[in-house]
Protein backbone atom coordinates (compact mmCIF):
# COMPACT_ATOMS: atom_id res chain seq x y z
CA UNK A 1 0.00 0.00 0.00
CA UNK A 2 2.89 2.09 1.04
CA UNK A 3 4.27 1.84 -2.15
CA UNK A 4 1.08 2.14 -4.55
CA UNK A 5 0.31 5.30 -2.16
CA UNK A 6 4.34 7.02 -3.65
CA UNK A 7 3.11 6.16 -7.21
CA UNK A 8 0.03 7.30 -7.06
CA UNK A 9 -1.51 9.65 -4.36
CA UNK A 10 1.56 11.47 -3.97
CA UNK A 11 0.11 14.65 -2.69
CA UNK A 12 0.92 13.70 1.25
CA UNK A 13 -1.60 15.92 2.75
CA UNK A 14 -2.17 18.94 0.89
CA UNK A 15 -4.83 21.52 1.38
CA UNK A 16 -5.65 22.22 4.87
CA UNK A 17 -3.48 19.21 6.45
CA UNK A 18 -6.94 17.29 7.76
CA UNK A 19 -7.86 13.97 6.73
CA UNK A 20 -11.73 13.40 6.21
CA UNK A 21 -12.39 9.74 6.46
CA UNK A 22 -16.45 9.58 6.93
CA UNK A 23 -17.68 6.29 8.32
CA UNK A 24 -14.24 5.14 9.20
CA UNK A 25 -15.12 3.25 12.82
CA UNK A 26 -12.00 2.27 14.04
CA UNK A 27 -9.67 2.18 10.73
CA UNK A 28 -6.74 4.29 11.95
CA UNK A 29 -4.66 1.46 9.71
CA UNK A 30 -5.63 2.42 5.90
CA UNK A 31 -6.08 6.08 7.05
CA UNK A 32 -2.50 6.67 8.11
CA UNK A 33 -0.79 4.25 5.60
CA UNK A 34 -2.65 6.58 2.90
CA UNK A 35 -1.96 9.57 4.37
CA UNK A 36 0.62 9.45 6.93
CA UNK A 37 1.65 13.06 6.97
CA UNK A 38 -2.01 14.58 7.88
CA UNK A 39 -1.53 16.95 11.02
CA UNK A 40 -4.99 16.01 11.36
CA UNK A 41 -7.47 12.75 11.03
CA UNK A 42 -11.13 13.89 11.28
CA UNK A 43 -13.16 10.24 11.85
CA UNK A 44 -16.45 9.88 12.14
CA UNK A 45 -19.27 7.06 12.48
CA UNK A 46 -21.83 5.34 14.61
CA UNK A 47 -19.52 3.60 16.66
CA UNK A 48 -19.08 5.21 20.37
CA UNK A 49 -15.43 6.79 21.13
CA UNK A 50 -14.92 4.47 24.49
CA UNK A 51 -12.16 5.39 26.50
CA UNK A 52 -8.21 3.87 26.73
CA UNK A 53 -8.39 0.76 29.55
CA UNK A 54 -6.77 1.92 32.61
CA UNK A 55 -4.16 -1.30 32.03
CA UNK A 56 -2.37 -0.57 35.18
CA UNK A 57 -5.81 -1.62 37.68
CA UNK A 58 -6.39 -4.85 35.14
CA UNK A 59 -5.51 -8.38 36.96
CA UNK A 60 -3.38 -10.71 34.36
CA UNK A 61 -6.87 -12.38 33.72
CA UNK A 62 -8.42 -9.35 32.39
CA UNK A 63 -5.85 -8.00 30.88
CA UNK A 64 -5.57 -11.21 28.92
CA UNK A 65 -9.66 -10.85 28.33
CA UNK A 66 -8.46 -7.38 26.81
CA UNK A 67 -5.95 -8.80 24.43
CA UNK A 68 -7.80 -11.39 23.19
CA UNK A 69 -11.30 -9.04 22.41
CA UNK A 70 -8.66 -6.39 20.84
CA UNK A 71 -7.90 -9.43 18.67
CA UNK A 72 -10.90 -10.38 18.46
CA UNK A 73 -12.11 -6.92 17.02
CA UNK A 74 -9.36 -5.76 14.21
CA UNK A 75 -9.82 -9.60 12.87
CA UNK A 76 -12.06 -8.52 10.24
CA UNK A 77 -9.60 -5.72 9.33
CA UNK A 78 -6.39 -8.20 9.11
CA UNK A 79 -8.57 -10.17 6.87
CA UNK A 80 -10.08 -8.11 4.54
CA UNK A 81 -9.15 -4.81 5.32
CA UNK A 82 -12.37 -3.55 6.43
CA UNK A 83 -14.40 -3.51 9.18
CA UNK A 84 -18.05 -5.12 9.79
CA UNK A 85 -20.24 -2.89 10.92
CA UNK A 86 -23.00 -5.54 12.28
CA UNK A 87 -19.84 -7.44 14.24
CA UNK A 88 -18.59 -4.09 15.84
CA UNK A 89 -21.57 -3.67 17.55
CA UNK A 90 -20.83 -7.14 19.37
CA UNK A 91 -16.70 -6.80 19.44
CA UNK A 92 -16.72 -3.32 20.50
CA UNK A 93 -19.29 -3.93 23.72
CA UNK A 94 -17.17 -6.59 26.08
CA UNK A 95 -16.04 -6.70 29.88
CA UNK A 96 -12.63 -5.06 29.09
CA UNK A 97 -13.20 -3.69 25.71
CA UNK A 98 -15.51 -0.24 24.85
CA UNK A 99 -16.05 1.44 21.57
CA UNK A 100 -13.35 2.52 18.97
CA UNK A 101 -10.72 4.16 21.01
CA UNK A 102 -8.95 0.97 22.15
CA UNK A 103 -8.78 -0.43 18.69
CA UNK A 104 -7.28 3.08 17.59
CA UNK A 105 -4.51 3.56 19.48
CA UNK A 106 -3.70 -0.37 19.78
CA UNK A 107 -3.53 0.36 15.77
CA UNK A 108 -0.81 3.20 17.08
CA UNK A 109 0.69 1.02 18.80
CA UNK A 110 1.69 -1.71 16.00
CA UNK A 111 2.59 1.03 13.50
CA UNK A 112 5.35 2.05 16.37
CA UNK A 113 3.82 5.15 17.36
CA UNK A 114 3.74 6.80 20.41
CA UNK A 115 0.15 7.90 21.98
CA UNK A 116 0.47 11.22 23.91
CA UNK A 117 -3.03 11.83 25.62
CA UNK A 118 -7.07 10.33 24.82
CA UNK A 119 -8.99 13.26 25.79
CA UNK A 120 -12.80 14.22 25.71
CA UNK A 121 -13.35 16.73 23.12
CA UNK A 122 -16.03 19.67 22.30
CA UNK A 123 -16.67 21.40 18.93
CA UNK A 124 -16.49 25.28 18.94
CA UNK A 125 -19.41 26.60 19.70
CA UNK A 126 -21.08 23.42 20.49
CA UNK A 127 -23.74 23.21 22.91
CA UNK A 128 -26.27 21.41 25.12
CA UNK A 129 -29.39 20.59 22.84
CA UNK A 130 -31.46 19.95 26.07
CA UNK A 131 -30.21 23.46 27.44
CA UNK A 132 -33.17 25.66 27.85
CA UNK A 133 -31.10 28.81 27.30
CA UNK A 134 -30.03 27.47 23.91
CA UNK A 135 -31.94 28.52 20.78
CA UNK A 136 -34.40 25.54 20.32
CA UNK A 137 -32.89 22.63 18.32
CA UNK A 138 -34.73 19.21 17.34
CA UNK A 139 -34.69 16.81 18.84
CA UNK A 140 -31.41 14.59 18.44
CA UNK A 141 -31.77 11.36 17.47
CA UNK A 142 -28.61 10.31 18.93
CA UNK A 143 -26.01 12.38 21.19
CA UNK A 144 -22.81 13.51 19.69
CA UNK A 145 -19.52 12.26 21.56
CA UNK A 146 -16.23 12.81 20.26
CA UNK A 147 -12.53 12.15 21.57
CA UNK A 148 -9.08 13.48 20.03
CA UNK A 149 -6.23 11.29 20.59
CA UNK A 150 -2.64 13.12 20.30
CA UNK A 151 0.03 10.46 19.14
CA UNK A 152 3.76 11.22 17.67
CA UNK A 153 6.20 9.46 15.54
CA UNK A 154 9.18 8.28 17.42
CA UNK A 155 11.99 11.18 16.56
CA UNK A 156 9.66 12.78 15.36
CA UNK A 157 8.32 16.72 16.63
CA UNK A 158 4.69 16.70 14.85
CA UNK A 159 2.37 15.80 17.63
CA UNK A 160 -0.79 14.48 15.07
CA UNK A 161 -4.22 14.10 16.33
CA UNK A 162 -7.17 12.29 15.66
CA UNK A 163 -10.60 13.60 16.05
CA UNK A 164 -13.19 10.45 16.23
CA UNK A 165 -16.89 11.87 16.43
CA UNK A 166 -19.61 9.00 16.79
CA UNK A 167 -22.67 11.20 15.01
CA UNK A 168 -25.71 10.11 13.40
CA UNK A 169 -24.62 11.28 10.00
CA UNK A 170 -27.94 11.63 8.63
CA UNK A 171 -29.50 14.37 6.91
CA UNK A 172 -32.43 14.24 10.46
CA UNK A 173 -29.05 13.27 12.74
CA UNK A 174 -27.10 16.35 11.49
CA UNK A 175 -29.88 19.52 11.88
CA UNK A 176 -29.79 18.99 15.74
CA UNK A 177 -25.59 19.48 14.86
CA UNK A 178 -25.49 21.97 12.57
CA UNK A 179 -21.46 22.52 14.44
CA UNK A 180 -20.27 19.37 13.47
CA UNK A 181 -20.89 20.16 9.30
CA UNK A 182 -19.18 23.23 10.10
CA UNK A 183 -16.34 21.52 11.42
CA UNK A 184 -16.04 19.69 8.26
CA UNK A 185 -16.15 22.81 6.58
CA UNK A 186 -13.57 24.17 8.51
CA UNK A 187 -10.95 21.31 7.08
CA UNK A 188 -11.70 22.89 3.42
CA UNK A 189 -9.90 22.19 1.20
CA UNK A 190 -9.12 18.48 2.48
CA UNK A 191 -8.05 14.75 1.03
CA UNK A 192 -10.42 12.17 1.50
CA UNK A 193 -10.63 8.99 2.34
CA UNK A 194 -13.62 6.68 1.58
CA UNK A 195 -13.98 2.88 1.87
CA UNK A 196 -16.65 0.27 2.72
CA UNK A 197 -18.90 2.68 3.71
CA UNK A 198 -22.31 0.53 2.84
CA UNK A 199 -22.90 3.14 0.26
CA UNK A 200 -24.17 5.34 2.17
CA UNK A 201 -23.95 8.42 0.03
CA UNK A 202 -25.59 7.04 -2.19
CA UNK A 203 -28.67 7.06 0.15
CA UNK A 204 -31.20 10.00 0.24
CA UNK A 205 -30.81 10.04 4.24
CA UNK A 206 -27.26 11.29 3.64
CA UNK A 207 -27.56 14.54 1.05
CA UNK A 208 -26.99 16.76 3.31
CA UNK A 209 -23.28 15.05 4.73
CA UNK A 210 -22.47 13.94 0.61
CA UNK A 211 -22.90 17.83 -0.24
CA UNK A 212 -20.50 19.04 2.67
CA UNK A 213 -17.97 16.22 2.35
CA UNK A 214 -17.86 17.17 -1.53
CA UNK A 215 -17.60 20.88 -1.15
CA UNK A 216 -14.42 20.27 1.23
CA UNK A 217 -12.71 17.69 -0.60
CA UNK A 218 -9.75 18.33 -3.09
CA UNK A 219 -8.41 14.93 -3.33
CA UNK A 220 -10.70 11.26 -2.75
CA UNK A 221 -9.28 7.87 -2.25
CA UNK A 222 -11.80 5.85 -2.37
CA UNK A 223 -13.93 2.71 -3.20
CA UNK A 224 -17.15 2.43 -5.07
CA UNK A 225 -18.86 2.09 -1.77
CA UNK A 226 -18.05 5.82 -1.62
CA UNK A 227 -18.65 8.52 -3.38
CA UNK A 228 -21.51 7.99 -6.29
CA UNK A 229 -19.40 8.11 -9.52
CA UNK A 230 -21.82 9.92 -11.45
CA UNK A 231 -21.93 12.72 -8.97
CA UNK A 232 -18.09 13.04 -9.23
CA UNK A 233 -18.25 13.69 -12.87
CA UNK A 234 -20.98 15.82 -13.44
CA UNK A 235 -19.43 18.13 -10.26
CA UNK A 236 -15.76 18.03 -12.47
CA UNK A 237 -13.56 15.65 -10.76
CA UNK A 238 -11.00 13.92 -12.89
CA UNK A 239 -11.04 9.99 -12.06
CA UNK A 240 -8.36 7.35 -12.08
CA UNK A 241 -9.66 4.06 -12.14
CA UNK A 242 -7.43 0.88 -10.12
CA UNK A 243 -8.28 -2.50 -10.07
CA UNK A 244 -12.09 -3.76 -11.65
CA UNK A 245 -15.39 -2.82 -11.17
CA UNK A 246 -18.15 -5.87 -9.74
CA UNK A 247 -22.04 -5.49 -8.82
CA UNK A 248 -22.46 -5.06 -5.02
CA UNK A 249 -22.31 -7.66 -2.68
CA UNK A 250 -25.51 -9.17 -1.09
CA UNK A 251 -27.30 -6.53 0.90
CA UNK A 252 -25.88 -3.74 -1.29
CA UNK A 253 -27.24 -5.02 -5.03
CA UNK A 254 -29.19 -1.71 -4.81
CA UNK A 255 -26.41 0.37 -5.00
CA UNK A 256 -24.90 -0.44 -8.76
CA UNK A 257 -23.39 2.15 -10.74
CA UNK A 258 -23.82 1.55 -14.46
CA UNK A 259 -21.67 4.68 -15.20
CA UNK A 260 -18.97 3.30 -12.69
CA UNK A 261 -19.31 -0.20 -14.84
CA UNK A 262 -18.96 1.08 -18.20
CA UNK A 263 -16.26 3.35 -17.00
CA UNK A 264 -14.29 0.27 -15.68
CA UNK A 265 -15.08 -1.17 -18.98
CA UNK A 266 -14.42 1.60 -21.44
CA UNK A 267 -10.78 2.45 -19.64
CA UNK A 268 -7.78 0.65 -18.80
CA UNK A 269 -7.41 0.64 -14.94
CA UNK A 270 -4.12 -0.02 -13.14
CA UNK A 271 -3.48 -3.01 -11.13
CA UNK A 272 -4.39 -2.46 -7.39
CA UNK A 273 -1.58 -4.19 -5.14
CA UNK A 274 -4.01 -4.78 -2.02
CA UNK A 275 -7.47 -5.56 -0.85
CA UNK A 276 -9.16 -2.40 -0.51
CA UNK A 277 -12.83 -2.87 -1.19
CA UNK A 278 -15.90 -5.34 -0.54
CA UNK A 279 -14.36 -7.74 -3.29
CA UNK A 280 -11.77 -8.36 -1.43
CA UNK A 281 -11.17 -12.09 -2.39
CA UNK A 282 -8.31 -12.59 -5.00
CA UNK A 283 -7.23 -9.15 -6.07
CA UNK A 284 -10.70 -8.03 -7.13
CA UNK A 285 -10.65 -5.09 -5.55
CA UNK A 286 -11.24 -1.76 -6.69
CA UNK A 287 -9.72 1.74 -5.84
CA UNK A 288 -10.03 5.15 -7.06
CA UNK A 289 -8.33 8.30 -7.27
CA UNK A 290 -10.49 11.65 -7.26
CA UNK A 291 -9.22 15.28 -7.95
CA UNK A 292 -11.21 18.22 -8.62
CA UNK A 293 -10.02 19.02 -12.29
CA UNK A 294 -9.16 22.78 -10.97
CA UNK A 295 -6.63 21.14 -8.87
CA UNK A 296 -5.16 19.06 -11.22
CA UNK A 297 -5.00 21.81 -13.90
CA UNK A 298 -2.91 24.26 -10.78
CA UNK A 299 -0.92 21.05 -10.14
CA UNK A 300 0.70 21.37 -13.94
CA UNK A 301 0.94 25.14 -14.24
CA UNK A 302 3.05 24.68 -10.95
CA UNK A 303 5.10 21.80 -12.37
CA UNK A 304 5.80 23.63 -16.03
CA UNK A 305 6.53 26.85 -13.78
CA UNK A 306 9.07 24.52 -11.69
CA UNK A 307 10.66 23.26 -14.67
CA UNK A 308 10.78 26.60 -16.50
CA UNK A 309 13.20 28.12 -12.86
CA UNK A 310 15.57 24.79 -13.66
Amino acid sequence: MSRWRDQTIRSGCAGSGTLLYPFSGPDFANAYILFPGCKNYIFFGLERPGQAPEIEKLDRAAFARLLIDVRAAVGDLVERNYFITSHMSQQLHTSQLRGVVPVIIASMALAGLEVRSVEPFALPGATDPSDSAAPPRPKPLRKLRAVRIAFQRPGSAQVQTVQYFSVDATNNGLATYPEFLAHLKSAKPAPMLLKSASYLLQDRQFRVVRDTLLEVAELMVQDDTGMPYEVLKASGWDMQLFGGYRKPIKPFHWAYQPGLDGAYKNARPQELPFSFSYHWRGGKSNAMIARRISVQASAARSAVKSMGTR
